[in-house]
C-alpha cells in the first residue's frame, strides 16, 4: 500500500549497481555495461511530468533539486564507478559497487534542514516550512532478478548509506532509492482502503478513540497500516491531526473502490479529492 506522496517539484532517483566477489570469473566490465544491465533489470523507471529545479553534474556524478530557493544536492562518493542520468523529472546517480555490500552518498542540505527517519524512508525538513523533501524506501534487485533487503542509515559529515543484504545474491545487484522535493506531503489512499477506513469510522464506536500513535495495537490491520504511517511524520502524529485527517473521509460522497483519493497533509490543509491513479501505485 503506498500512501504517502509528495507534490514534486524536482525528482531524482538514485540507483546501484554492484558487482563483488560471487560474480563469474569473467573479465571485468565497465560501468557502463553493468549500468545499462542494472536498468534492463528494473525497466522502464515510473516517472511523473517534467518538472523545473533539476540539475545533473556529470563531472561531480550528482543531483540537485531546487525549490523555493532551497537547494539540496546528493552525490556518489565513488564517482569513478558512478553515471549520473536525467529522467522526465529528475535524474539519478548510479553506481557501480564492485566490492562491500554499503553504498555512500554525499549529502549536501541547506542550512537547517536535516534527515529525519520516516518509515523504511527518510524525510528532509526544517521547522516552520512546508518544504518537505523525502528519500523513499529503497530497494535492491540482483542480477538474477531477485529482491534484496536494503534499507538506510546515515552517517557522520551529512552522508547517506544504503545497505544490501547479499547473502546468496547474484552480482551485480542494482538499488534505487528516490528523493523528492516539494510543498508539502499528500496522503493517498485507493477507494478500497477508503471504504475500510469509513467502515471503521462510522461502525467503530468507541474503537475510533484509538486512532493514535499510542493506540495501534487495538486497531483492525488494514486502519493500523494508515495511522502508522501518519505516526512516521512528527508534523501529523497528534492524535488530534490524525483524527481530523481521517474523519475528513466522511465528507466525501460515494466512494469509487477504484479511484485514488488525496489529501494533503502537511500543512494539514484541504478536503479530500480524486487524483491520477498513479498516486496510488507502485
Amino acid at each position: 500500500m503506498k500512501i504517502i506522496r509528495h507534490v514534486i517539484v524536482a525528482a531524482v532517483a538514485f540507483a546501484v549497481a554492484a558487482t563483488g566477489v560471487q560474480a563469474a570469473a569473467a573479465a571485468p566490465r565497465s560501468t557502463g555495461q553493468v549500468v545499462r544491465q542494472a536498468l534492463g533489470v528494473r525497466g522502464p523507471e515510473v516517472v511523473g511530468q517534467a518538472r523545473p529545479g533539476v540539475r545533473i553534474d556529470d563531472g561531480a556524478k550528482s543531483v540537485s533539486v531546487v525549490a523555493g530557493g532551497v537547494t539540496h544536492t546528493i552525490g556518489a562518493t565513488d564517482r569513478r564507478n558512478s553515471e549520473v542520468r536525467r529522467l522526465a523529472d529528475g535524474g539519478q546517480v548510479i553506481t557501480v559497487l564492485r566490492h562491500g555490500d554499503s553504498i555512500r552518498y554525499d549529502v549536501a542540505l541547506a542550512p537547517g534542514w536535516t534527515l529525519q527517519k520516516a518509515g523504511a524512508g527518510l524525510l528532509i525538513t526544517k521547522p516552520g516550512t512546508d518544504l518537505v523533501g523525502s528519500v523513499a524506501a529503497p530497494w535492491a534487485i540482483d542480477a538474477a532478478g531477485r529482491s534484496l533487503p536494503t534499507w538506510y542509515e546515515t552517517a557522520p559529515g551529512n552522508r547517506l548509506v544504503q545497505r544490501v543484504g547479499t547473502a546468496g545474491a547474484a552480482y551485480p545487484i542494482t538499488a534505487d532509492p528516490r528523493l523528492t522535493f516539494g510543498r508539502g506531503i499528500y496522503l493517498n489512499l485507493s477507494g478500497v482502503e477508503v471504504q475500510g477506513m469509513l467502515a471503521f469510522l462510522i461502525a467503530g464506536g468507541g474503537a475510533a478513540a484509538y486512532l493514535s500513535c499510542k493506540g495501534l495495537a487495538k486497531l483492525p490491520s488494514e486502519v493500523k497500516k494508515v495511522v502508522e504511517l501518519l505516526c512516521k511524520v512528527p508534523a501529523v502524529a497528534a492524535a488530534a491531526t490524525i483524527k481530523n485527517v481521517l474523519n475528513a473521509l466522511k465528507s466525501l460522497g460515494e466512494i469509487n473502490a477504484y479511484a485514488c483519493y488525496q489529501k494533503r497533509i502537511v500543512p494539514n490543509q484541504g478536503g479530500w479529492k480524486i487524483v491520477d491513479g498513479k498516486n496510488c501505485r507502485g
